[in-house]
């Protein structure tokens, strides 16, 4: 393109003088026509002219060839006057196929201009086109020139607002989801050039909320924005949500560790400095990889790091893919079996051992898949919790295991069932309703039902957990901590919250003989001791190990020794003939 047929905006292109034009908004309009008149007409005809809110600059293209090579350098342009008939009868239309279609600027406004009306029938040609105005030059006068420009320039201005809204984030000004996922959609990879999406969640975001206040919080997110736009490798930056980012880099995933390095270097804001820690997932792009599938991957590595811990890095392979088809199966098979009643309960002893009576048991939930396969509870346990199943799943538990062991607390009356909630499932608004619902309508008491929740309630609202800890208590139910030692410990919140039982995990159980085990052991019986609450001790084997639990003061346990888990039925039996020999 020859810097002689192409003139860019110049002083006499300038349609208002800069003095009283300092806030408006400039938008560029492109002349497109193989006369040199036109173009000076069109000069004339808006030298002068007020543009409301807008100020206009004029690029002059003679060809629609040359007109191309500038929309492909200047996707900003807002208006085009167009003519039709230049190196081709129908090269304007030709140029307008080609801004839709392969350069994707929908928001360009185009005015077609023609001398010759009858090449190209108006209403045909503006709805194939997607064309915005369809004029004559002959019948444009300058008021009428004037009145297109100016609906042209409020229509892309709107659009652009429009456009804002839906594709860029408001904080920081770069794109949001949905504008990734457009961007991505257009970019493709070319062989040889390999691209890497890049997904990072800021460790602890919510924490620095919490302590600096939102307006600290937004100034962190928009400095952060500022130090990843200065990073000269990343090429499309977007915000996915709150703490969430995603970059592009031209990159294969050795050089991305510099990178993310550099990211990784403190921030100042408002004069306190601030560590800049977060887990990634990292997804090579190339031609056989769609955007969908692009960032799915990253996504899919992203929980990986989160799972492993703080600030870590980890890289999508398809092997990722093949885990979570198969735990997609699972979850699939898990509620199918749910609903054919493939699932059941069973129930493991507790023993006091300073009295060597018995004070209740476990409820443990079992699944024996349709090839008879029984699926570890470990395993699908876990799934339900991350996929939210376990709410039904847990909801089930309750009802069920209240409704099996009736008969039972009729006969042993002071006899205590043991339920395990989940986190999740505690987390429900009509959690307690849902549970005094229950034992109404078995008629059971609430002193003959321990609820067992895992350590990571601490992180709950402590308020919240308060009140509805203090509610189940209301009703009688005691509370145990399940596997403690294992999860997040928050003493403060054991110290207030009036648990009734520490359940040693099993694991501990297990090195009980080393010196690490040991220790262990002996602090969480003091803790309980201290606070006033019994100790349980799990997974209890052996004979030796019941012996010196019972010596560092823990009466309490259930395991093997005593009991595997068993049926309903095999526990009064079990029950039964425990009774008769004592």
């Amino acid at each position: 393109m020859s810097d002689d047929l192409i003139d860019f905006m110049d002083e006499e292109d300038s349609i208002q003088e800069t003095e009283t034009t300092v806030n408006k908004r400039l938008l560029k309009v492109l002349v497109v026509d193989d006369e040199e008149d036109m173009h000076s007409v069109t000069r004339l005809s808006l030298k002068g002219l007020s543009f409301d809110i807008f100020d206009i600059s004029l690029i002059h293209a003679y060809s629609g060839h040359e007109a191309y090579q500038v929309l492909q350098e200047q996707a900003d342009i807002a208006v085009i006057l167009l003519d039709v008939v230049m190196e081709s009868d129908f090269a304007g239309l030709d140029l307008v196929q080609k801004i839709r279609e392969e350069l994707h600027l929908e928001k360009l406004r185009i005015i077609l201009r023609t001398g010759q009306p009858g090449n190209a029938p108006e209403v045909e040609t503006i709805e194939k086109y997607n064309i915005n105005d369809y004029r004559s030059k002959t019948e444009l006068s300058r008021e009428q020139l004037y009145a297109c420009i100016m609906t042209a320039l409020r229509s892309y201005d709107q659009l652009e607002r429009l456009d804002n809204l839906a594709f860029k984030d408001a904080l920081t000004q770069v794109y949001n989801r949905n504008g990734l996922i457009r961007l991505l959609d257009f970019f493709a990879p070319k062989d040889g050039f390999d691209y890497s999406l890049v997904i990072i969640n800021i460790d602890q975001f919510s924490a620095l909320n919490d302590n600096f206040g939102p307006l600290h919080g937004d100034n962190y997110l928009k400095i952060l924005t500022d130090k990843l736009s200065a990073i000269h490798e990343i090429t499309v930056l977007a915000r996915l949500n709150s703490d969430q980012f995603a970059f592009l880099v031209q990159s294969h995933e050795k050089n991305i560790p510099p990178i993310l390095d550099k990211i990784r270097q403190p921030l100042m804001v408002n004069t306190m400095k601030h560590e800049v820690q977060f887990g990634s997932g990292i997804a090579l792009w190339n031609s056989k990889v769609t955007s969908t599938e692009l960032i799915a991957h990253a996504t899919i590595a992203l929980k990986k790091a989160k799972q492993t811990g703080i600030n870590q890095d980890v890289v999508f392979t398809d092997y990722m893919i093949k885990v979570l088809r198969e735990r997609s199966q699972m979850l699939s098979s898990l509620q199918q079996d749910f609903q054919k009643n493939r699932l059941f309960m069973v129930y493991q002893p507790q023993l006091n051992l300073s009295t060597n009576t018995v004070i209740g048991a476990e409820a443990l939930v079992r699944w024996q898949d349709a090839s008879g396969h029984m699926v570890s509870p470990d395993v699908f346990i876990e799934l339900a919790e991350q996929s939210g199943f376990i709410i039904n799943l847990g909801e089930w538990i309750l009802r069920k295991t209240f409704s099996d062991c009736k008969p039972l607390l009729d006969k042993y009356p002071d006899f205590r069932i043991g339920v395990n909630v989940s986190a999740l499932q505690f987390l429900q608004s009509d959690f307690v309703n849902t549970v005094t619902k229950a034992l109404k309508e078995q008629n059971i008491q609430g002193h003959n039902v321990n609820l067992e929740i895992t350590e990571s309630i601490g992180v709950l609202e402590f308020d919240d957990l308060t009140v509805r800890l203090k509610q189940l208590k209301e009703l009688g139910i005691s509370i145990s901590i399940d596997d403690f030692g294992t999860g997040f410990s928050n003493l403060s919140y054991l110290e207030n919250l009036h648990i009734d039982r520490l359940k040693i995990d099993k694991i501990f159980v297990s090195k009980l003989e080393t010196q690490s085990g040991r220790s262990i052991i002996e602090m969480i019986i003091n803790l309980g001791k201290n606070l006033k609450m019994n100790v349980l001790a799990e997974g209890v084997e052996t004979e030796r190990q019941q012996s010196l639990l019972l010596d560092m003061g823990c009466v309490e346990s259930q395991g093997f020794l005593h009991s595997h888990p068993i049926s309903l039925k095999q526990l009064e039996i079990w029950l039964h003939n425990r009774i008769a020999s004592t």
